[in-house]
């Protein structure tokens, strides 16, 4: 009996050494899976690695993104309490929306995500042939700091233009576009491109990219139509190619952009929910326009979208995103069924994230001269700059001169000249009201001679 007993506990012995070999080992592997897999993110990414993220993107794949991981989370638990990728705890239901009216789900849009940054494919979308478009024109290395810069980025500014603006862009960059004219602030820009069937103008557009090394372009029809693809173009390459910025502002080239109030704005904004949220101007239900009752541009069929309005959203010439948001909008909006009209897209994208919009007044997107007195001095960025002369005469007229940290070229002689830091802050380069009679009595377009300095 005493015989059977040391056997049986010999066996037990071995049977729990066994069972604890086994548990260090699978310990030990996910350990050091979970290391392999963990990035340096967003710090020493190399080109490769972002490369990899574009990649990704554009299928959807988690495993082979490099970002922060999602750990012992359940994605297909009922709930999921709140992370700091999701700032709200949510439960699963067969609605989504955050407005009265709520839309038929075609897919679980948390989960998506949820599968996606723990490092799992979710490529099963509606818009895969949009995402595989090829890349003509890339900067990969365009948001690296340099050795003379801060640490880290601060803003990246995602611009978008027209192919034949060549000259407004080349205004915005001696104006708002000039990194160096951010009050101290690590900023990038870039802008983005569709393509137009004329090898001159494209090969332009080359030669301007390689002076400039600010441009990326995709192989699509540069149109109206369009600008979906434009505006879904620039979330993916800023989320591949520029994790260091913790927010990208979007901004169409007709804009004019005041650096003293939106780096004011930005230094109000909570650092821990700034990389989770989205500001501009919002627009609340808005009417969907249909053949024959408003701009053509703007008018959808019912079988394209048949609700009569589109939840709230963003206008899309001038808006800021976090980081973190970026990437959940970018894999919601693949799950949803696509609009022409950029930013009611986003909207629905947002409102199936349950996204609370973020309103800023002072980005006025209507005409100048109803607004122009009352909101000059504060806005962000004010819409209806069409051409490089408006945008250097507000520019001059408006911003101090000692904004920028390095000078602009002098355009008659070319040469640079230092400019010299001053406190005084009445030095706004000349007379608002001057500057508000000028653009009330100057047509657009025309060759008006600047308002004298008062």
């Amino acid at each position: 009996m005493a015989r059977h007993l040391q056997k049986a506990y010999k066996s037990a012995v071995l049977i729990l050494l066994l069972a604890v070999s086994i548990f260090l080992k699978v310990h030990y592997m996910r350990k050091r899976t979970a290391v392999q897999r963990e990035p340096h993110y967003p710090k020493d990414l190399n080109r490769r690695n972002k490369d990899a993220r574009w990649k990704a993107l554009q299928e959807l794949d988690g495993w082979n993104f490099d970002g922060d991981r999602l750990k012992a989370i359940d994605c297909d638990a009922m709930s999921i309490a709140a992370t700091k990728f999701k700032r709200i705890s949510f439960r699963k239901y067969d609605w989504f929306g955050n407005q009265l009216f709520s839309y038929r789900k075609e897919v679980d849009i948390f989960r998506q995500i949820c599968y996606f940054r723990r490092g799992s494919s979710v490529s099963h979308t509606l818009h895969q042939q949009s995402r595989t478009i090829p890349m003509l024109i890339n900067f990969p290395k365009l948001c690296e700091i340099t050795d003379n810069e801060r640490g880290t980025l601060d803003l990246l500014i995602l611009i978008k233009s027209r192919n034949t603006h060549y000259n407004l862009r080349g205004a915005i960059r001696k104006t708002w576009g000039n990194n160096m004219c951010w009050l101290g602030k690590t900023v990038r820009h870039v802008f983005v491109l569709g393509k137009r069937n004329d090898s001159r103008e494209q090969e332009r557009i080359v030669q301007e990219a390689k002076h400039h090394g600010d441009i990326i372009q995709r192989d699509f029809t540069d149109h109206y139509s369009n600008n979906t693809y434009k505006t879904m173009f620039a979330f993916q390459w800023a989320i591949a190619y520029c994790p260091e910025a913790p927010i990208y502002m979007f901004v169409d080239d007709d804009f004019f952009v005041n650096p003293i109030e939106v780096v004011a704005f930005l230094e109000k904004l909570d650092p821990r929910i700034v990389q989770h949220q989205i500001i501009g101007s919002q627009i609340l239900m808005s009417r969907v326009v249909r053949n024959g009752t408003g701009p053509r541009k703007w008018a959808l069929s019912k079988d394209v979208y048949p609700n009569t309005y589109y939840p709230n959203y963003l206008s899309g010439g001038f808006y800021m995103v976090g980081r973190e948001l970026a990437l959940d909008l970018y894999i919601a909006a693949q799950f949803t069924r696509f609009l022409p009209i950029d930013d009611a897209y986003l909207g629905l994208a947002l409102n199936k994230l349950l996204v609370q919009l973020g309103h800023k007044n002072y980005i006025h997107m209507g005409e100048k001269r109803k607004m122009i007195k009352s909101y000059f001095e504060k806005f962000l960025g004010l819409h209806g700059y069409h051409t490089a002369s408006r945008q250097r005469l507000t520019w001059k007229q408006v911003v101090p001169k000692n904004v920028c940290s390095t000078s602009l070229p002098d355009e008659a002689s070319g040469m640079i000249s230092p400019i010299r830091r001053t406190e005084n802050k009445n030095d706004v380069g000349g007379s608002n009201s001057n500057l508000m009679r000028y653009l009330a009595a100057c047509p657009e377009g025309a060759n008006c001679k600047p308002p004298r300095k008062s």
